[in-house]
C-alpha cells in the first residue's frame, strides 16, 4: 500500500507536467459534516499543486464559486486529505475547510487552471438526491478508487468500490484496504534508522529571526535535511500532528528558541511520550510562519540530555512578537510579570473550529473604531498592535462541551473567567498558526480560581461615581421571546429566544436579577419579542415577573402605542419601562420608523431592511403629592441596523473599513433620528444599541465630524416603506459634512460589548446639550461582555455546567446607566408658578404665567420672574404690571393681589419667538425643579405634506402640493420645500409664492396664511419634465 507522505519536496525541484497521475482516490460523504476527499499522486515524480483546486458544483449547477485551493507539492506516491472543518477528529486531514461540504447530488472536480482533471458526479446534471449505480452511491457512502484507475473527466462507477457510511480508515493511502500496512505495501519493516553522531542544535535551527536561517528566502523548506536531538515536551494528536522537542540545556542566547515542533504528518505513535530523549531527521519547514521539522526518521537519543523545565514568559513591551518568537516551540509558564490578560473568555474560535481562550499583553484589546475613526492612521496602528499583543490559549484535543481542560474549577459563582483577568501559572508550549501565537496547554496543566486574578472583578450592582435624583438605563436583553410558554406570535412568526419553558424561566430570572440591581426609574429594553402588549406578550410577562420582586414604590409600568399591537414588522422591538412613583409619561409614545434601502435591478426590487423603529417618550418628575411637575425630558430608545446584515454599498464593493456592513444605512438612520429630536426643544437622552462603536461614522454624525481624508455618506435609495412606491427619503447618497452637535456622554474606553476578542461600546448614551448639563454620572455594568457565554440560559454546547440565576451572562450586551440631577431640590414656596404657551403662529405665540396657591393659606401680594432661552420677546401683557426686557417681572394688580388656597391667577401676553422659557421664580414659587412650565414639549403645529402628479404629457406635467393640518392648533404661516429627482423645472405656479430653481420652496399668501386643524391648503404648478418629485419637507411637515 502507498503510504501517506508529507509535502516535503522543494518547489524548485518540481515541474507541472501533464498531471496525468494526479487523481481523486477516496470520497467520503458521511453523516453531518463528515465530508472528505483523498487526492493521490500515483506517478513517479513530484507534482506541483500550484494552480490546482477542488471545486464543488452544487445541485447540478454548471458553474461554481466554491474552490479549495491547493498549493505546495505532492511527492510521488503521496496522498493529500481534505476534510470539512467539523468532520470527525479521527480523520487525519492535511486541509480542513468549511468549503469541503458536499451532498450526494453535488459534483466534485479536481481542476487545474480552470480545467477539470478528475471528476465525481456530472457537472450541470442534477441527479435528484444522488448519483447511483449497482448499489454504489455518492450519498451516505465512502468510495475508494480501484488501483490502476486513471483520472477522467467522465465519472465512472466501475472505477470505484463502495464502503459503509463514515468509513474513514482508508484516507491517507491509496488502494482499497484500510491504512494498516496491507495491500500494495508488503508490510516488511524498513531497516531501523540510527541517529548519527553529528547533529544541529535546536537553537541553531530556529535562529534569532522570525524564520529559520536554514530556509532560503522565497522558499518554504530547507535545502538539506537536518538532524537534531532533544526531549519531548508535548505530544500533539489533534490541533497539530507531531510533538514538541526542546533542548533542556539551550545555548544561553535569549534571542534563539530552544524548542521546535516536529511534524509527523499524522497523529504520533502512542509510544512517543513527554520526557523522552529523541533524535529526529527531516527538512526544516516554515509552515505559514511556524518553524517545524517535517520528520522522516526518529530514534531514541543515545545522549543523556538535560531535562526540560518551563521558562517564565517574559515580554518586551517594545517587541511583543519578537518576545513570543524567541520562545516558539518552547515550554513556558505565565506569571504575573507576563501580564497576559483575558480579552476573550473561553468560547468558540471560528478559525480553528474549537473552543479556546484569548489573552492580550497588558490588558484587553479594544476594537480600533471604538477609539479612532475608521481607516485613520491611529485605527490602523491599533489593529496592528492588537494582532501583536494576542496570545491564544489552546489545547491539543477539542474541549468537551462546557469544559475548560486546564481549569477544572470552572463555576458560575466562584470559578468564573472575566475579560481583564490576569492569568498566572499556566504552562504549555508556544505554537503559531492562523497568524497568531498560541500557548498549547499540556494535559497536566491545572489552574485554580486564584490563578485568574480579577483585575476588574464583578460588582453586585452598577457602580456610579455620583448619584442623581433620577436614573435612566438601557439594556439589550438578547431576544427575550416568550413563545416557549404560549406567548402571542410576532409579525415574522419566528422564535429567536428560549426554546423550552425551563430555558425561558432561567433567561427571565437572570434578566430580572439584572433589572432589579440596575434599579432605574426609566428603562429602555432592546430585543424584546414584538408580540404586542397584551396578556400573552413578552413585555408584559417580563414586567409582571419584575414587579413580583419589587416593593410597591418601585413597581414598573410600560409605555405602549395608542393603537396597541406590534411596533414595526420585525420579530423584535424595543420597549420603555418607567416607575409611576418617580416619573409620569407625557403624551403618546412617539414611534419613529427607520428607512429601508431598496434597489431595483431589471425591474426586481431588492430590499435591505433598516433598523427597528426608535421609541421616544417624554416624562416629567412626580412630586411627593403624585403630581407631574418640573421640566419635561425625553428618552429615545434605539436599535439601529446590525453590522452583520448586507446593504447595497457592501454588495457594490465598498472599501472594507472595519465598521461592518450597512454603515451608510446607519448614517441615514442617525440623521433621521437627530433631525426628529432637534425639531423640538425637549431635552432628550438617547440610549440603546446603535450597532456602531464609539468613533464610527454614525457616532461622528450625531456629535462632531473631525477632519478626515474620506467622505461620510448616507445610503442611497432609501424609502419610508417596503416598496419604491413608498415615500422616498433620499435618492443618491448624500455626503455628510457636519455633525448634529449632540453630546456623547461616555468615556472613550468604556465598553459594553465583546466581539472576537476585542471590546468596545455598541450601547450608546448621548444627549442634547441642555440635558447633558443635568448628567452627573454614566456607568456600564459589565455583567455580560466581560463574562463567558457558557453561563447564559442556553444549554447547547455547555454540557453539564450548572448555571446561575444571577445577572451575569444574562445577555451579550451590558446595561448602560445614566444618573440625572433632575428635580432634586426641596419645595419651599406656597405656589406652583408655571409658564404656558396657549397658542402659536409662525414667529410668535400667546403665553401665560399661571400662579396656583397649593398651600392652605391665602397669598397676599405676589411678583414673579422669568426669561427665555431662545430670545423670545414679550409685547403686550394683561393681568399684571409687566416690567423688564428679559428677564421679565410680573407684579400683581390691586384686583388680583390675593390668591386663595387652590385658586389660580393668570398673567397673559403675546410675544415674538418660540417661547422656550426658563423656570418661573419668585418668593412665593416652589423650587424651580418642582415647577411645571408646561411648554418645553409643545412643538410647532404639524402637518401632512404631500406631492401629487395631476397630469403629464410628453415633455411636461402638472403637479400640486397639499398641506393638511394634523395638529390641534391652527397653523399661522407655512413654507415647504422639494426638488425634482429627474431634473424637472417649474414654469408657472398658483396659490403660493414659489421660488427657486431646484430645490423649490412654496410659501403662504395673505389669503391662505392660516390652516385650521383638519383643514388643507393646496397650491399647483406646471413644469417641464416628468415631474418625479422628492418628499415634501419643512418645519411643519411630519
Amino acid at each position: 500500500m502507498l503510504k501517506k507522505s508529507s509535502l516535503v519536496v522543494a518547489m524548485a525541484l518540481c515541474s507541472h507536467g501533464a498531471m496525468a497521475d494526479l487523481l481523486i482516490t477516496e470520497y467520503v460523504e458521511g453523516s453531518s459534516y463528515n465530508k472528505a476527499l483523498e487526492i493521490t499522486n500515483t506517478g513517479d515524480s513530484v507534482e506541483n499543486l500550484d494552480g490546482t483546486d477542488v471545486a464543488v458544483y452544487f445541485n447540478g449547477a454548471s458553474t461554481t464559486t466554491t474552490h479549495i485551493a491547493l498549493s505546495g507539492t505532492l511527492a510521488a506516491g503521496a496522498s493529500l486529505v481534505l476534510a470539512h472543518t467539523s468532520a470527525d477528529d479521527s480523520i487525519q486531514a492535511d486541509i480542513r475547510s468549511g468549503s469541503v461540504n458536499f451532498n450526494g447530488d453535488d459534483a466534485v472536480a479536481l481542476e487545474r487552471d480552470g480545467q477539470v482533471l478528475d471528476l465525481i458526479g456530472i457537472i450541470g446534471v442534477d441527479p435528484g438526491s444522488e448519483y447511483t449505480q449497482d448499489g454504489k452511491s455518492t450519498k451516505d457512502m465512502t468510495l475508494r478508487r480501484i488501483p490502476g484507475s486513471s483520472p477522467s473527466t467522465t465519472f465512472d462507477f466501475d472505477q470505484w468500490q463502495a464502503f459503509a457510511k463514515d468509513s474513514f480508515a482508508g484516507l491517507g493511502c491509496s488502494g482499497l484496504s484500510d491504512c494498516t500496512g496491507d495491500g500494495d505495501d508488503d508490510g516488511t519493516p524498513p531497516d531501523a534508522w540510527v541517529c548519527p553522531s553529528d547533529y544541529q542544535t535546536i537553537p541553531s535551527i530556529q535562529g534569532s529571526g522570525f524564520s529559520s536561517p536554514l530556509v532560503p528566502d522565497g522558499s518554504y523548506y530547507s535545502t538539506d535535511k537536518v538532524v537534531t536531538q532533544g526531549r519531548v515536551t508535548q505530544v500533539m494528536r489533534g490541533l497539530l500532528k507531531g510533538f514538541f522537542l526542546q533542548d533542556g540545556a539551550g545555548d544561553g542566547d535569549p534571542a534563539t528558541s530552544d524548542g521546535i515542533f516536529v511534524y509527523t504528518g499524522s497523529a504520533p505513535d502512542s509510544s512517543i511520550q513527554p520526557g523522552q530523549a529523541v533524535c529526529v531527521e527531516g527538512l526544516v519547514q516554515e509552515y505559514y510562519g511556524f518553524t517545524e521539522i517535517v520528520m522522516d526518521h526518529m530514534a531514541q537519543s543515545p545522549l543523556d540530555l538535560a531535562q526540560v523545565e518551563p521558562v517564565d514568559l517574559v515580554i518586551d513591551p517594545k517587541d511583543i512578537p519578537g518576545s513570543l518568537e524567541r520562545v516558539e516551540g518552547m515550554k513556558v509558564r505565565l506569571t504575573a510579570s507576563s501580564d497576559m490578560q483575558v480579552t476573550r473568555p473561553f468560547s468558540y474560535d471560528y478559525d480553528s473550529s474549537r473552543n479556546n481562550m484569548v489573552l492580550a499583553y497588558g490588558g484587553p484589546l479594544y476594537t480600533p473604531t471604538q477609539l479612532y475613526p475608521a481607516l485613520s492612521d491611529d485605527a490602523v496602528a491599533l489593529a496592528k498592535s492588537n494582532a501583536e499583543r494576542t496570545l491564544y490559549i489552546d489545547t491539543d484535543s477539542k474541549p468537551a462541551d462546557g469544559v475548560v481542560p486546564y481549569f477544572p474549577g470552572l463555576d458560575a459563582e466562584q470559578g468564573y473567567i472575566r475579560v481583564g483577568d490576569r492569568v498566572e501559572n499556566l504552562t504549555g508550549v508556544v505554537a503559531y498558526s492562523y497568524s497568531n501565537y498560541r500557548l498549547v496547554a499540556g494535559t497536566d496543566a491545572s489552574l485554580s480560581a486564584a490563578d485568574f486574578v480579577h483585575l476588574q472583578d464583578r460588582t453586585a450592582a452598577p457602580v456610579v461615581a455620583e448619584t442623581g435624583s433620577l436614573r435612566v438605563a438601557s439594556f439589550n436583553v438578547l431576544n427575550f421571546f416568550n413563545e416557549a410558554v404560549g406567548g402571542d406570535a410576532n409579525p415574522l412568526g419566528v422564535n429567536r429566544g428560549a426554546e423550552t419553558a425551563d430555558a425561558f424561566a432561567l433567561q427571565r430570572t437572570k434578566i430580572v436579577s439584572a433589572l432589579t440591581a440596575i434599579d432605574a426609574d426609566v428603562l429602555g429594553l432592546i430585543e424584546v419579542e414584538n408580540n404586542g402588549f397584551g396578556e400573552n406578550s413578552a413585555i408584559r410577562n417580563l414586567v409582571d415577573a419584575l414587579n413580583a420582586e419589587l416593593p410597591s414604590d418601585k413597581q414598573y409600568a410600560f409605555v405602549s402605542p395608542d393603537a396597541g399591537g406590534s411596533i414595526g414588522s420585525d420579530a423584535i422591538t424595543s420597549a420603555i419601562l418607567y416607575r409611576p412613583a418617580k416619573v409620569a409619561a407625557q403624551g403618546a409614545l412617539d414611534i419613529l420608523e427607520m428607512p429601508n434601502q431598496i434597489t431595483v435591478t431589471d425591474g426586481v426590487e431588492d430590499i435591505h431592511h433598516g433598523g427597528r423603529p426608535s421609541l421616544l417618550q417624554t416624562f416629567k418628575r412626580v412630586n411627593a403629592k403624585g403630581k407631574a411637575v418640573g421640566k419635561a425630558f425625553r428618552v429615545a430608545i434605539n436599535h439601529l441596523r446590525s453590522k452583520g446584515s448586507s446593504c447595497a454599498e457592501d454588495e457594490e464593493g465598498k472599501v472594507v473599513d472595519g465598521q461592518g456592513s450597512c454603515n451608510e444605512l446607519r448614517n441615514t438612520e442617525v440623521s433621521r433620528l437627530a433631525d426628529h429630536i432637534l425639531a423640538t426643544k425637549t431635552p432628550t437622552l438617547l440610549l440603546g444599541d446603535f450597532n456602531a462603536y464609539g468613533s464610527e461614522d454614525p457616532l461622528l454624525v450625531l456629535t462632531e465630524i473631525p477632519a478626515l481624508d474620506r467622505e461620510l455618506k448616507t445610503a442611497h435609495d432609501t424609502y419610508l416603506g417596503d416598496t419604491t412606491e413608498a415615500p422616498l427619503l433620499e435618492g443618491p447618497a448624500r455626503v455628510i459634512t457636519q455633525g448634529y452637535g449632540l453630546v456623547n456622554l461616555t468615556e472613550p474606553k468604556a465598553y459594553s460589548y465583546q466581539y472576537d476578542g476585542a471590546i468596545g461600546r455598541l450601547d450608546q448614551a448621548l444627549a442634547t446639550k441642555d440635558l447633558a448639563q443635568k448628567v452627573v454620572a454614566v456607568a456600564d455594568w459589565n455583567i455580560n461582555s466581560a463574562e463567558s457565554n457558557l453561563f447564559t440560559y442556553e444549554t447547547q454546547y455547555t454540557g453539564s455546567l450548572v448555571k446561575s440565576e444571577g445577572p451575569f451572562s444574562s445577555s451579550d450586551h451590558d446595561p448602560v446607566v445614566v444618573e440625572l440631577d433632575w428635580g432634586a431640590q426641596e419645595h419651599s414656596g406656597p405656589a406652583l408658578c408655571e409658564h404656558k404657551v396657549v397658542n402659536r403662529w409662525t414667529g410668535g405665540f400667546q403665553g401665560a404665567i399661571r400662579i396656583t396657591n397649593t398651600s392652605d393659606k391665602p397669598i397676599k401680594g405676589w411678583d414673579v420672574n422669568w426669561g427665555y432661552t431662545d430670545g423670545s420677546h414679550v409685547g403686550g401683557a394683561w393681568g399684571a404690571a409687566l416690567t423688564g426686557e428679559g428677564p421679565y417681572n410680573a407684579k400683581n394688580l390691586s384686583w388680583n393681589s390675593t390668591i386663595a388656597p387652590n385658586q389660580t391667577v393668570e398673567v397673559g401676553f403675546t410675544a415674538q419667538g418660540d417661547g422656550h422659557a426658563t423656570a418661573v421664580t419668585g418668593d412665593i414659587c416652589q423650587a424651580a425643579d418642582d415647577q411645571d412650565d408646561g411648554d418645553d414639549t409643545q412643538p410647532l403645529p404639524s402637518a401632512q405634506c404631500e406631492y401629487q402628479l395631476d397630469n403629464s404629457w410628453p415633455g411636461g406635467f402638472q403637479g400640486k402640493v397639499r398641506i393638511t393640518n394634523t395638529s390641534a392648533a391652527p397653523i399661522f404661516g407655512w413654507q415647504v420645500a422639494w426638488s425634482f429627482l429627474d431634473g424637472s423645472t417649474i414654469s408657472h405656479s398658483w396659490s403660493a409664492d414659489v421660488k427657486g430653481d431646484g430645490p423649490y420652496t412654496g410659501s403662504d399668501l395673505s389669503w391662505n396664511h392660516s390652516i385650521e386643524p383638519g383643514q388643507s391648503v393646496e397650491f399647483g404648478f406646471i413644469g417641464k419634465g416628468a415631474g418625479k418629485a422628492s418628499a415634501i419637507s419643512g418645519d411643519l411637515c411630519k
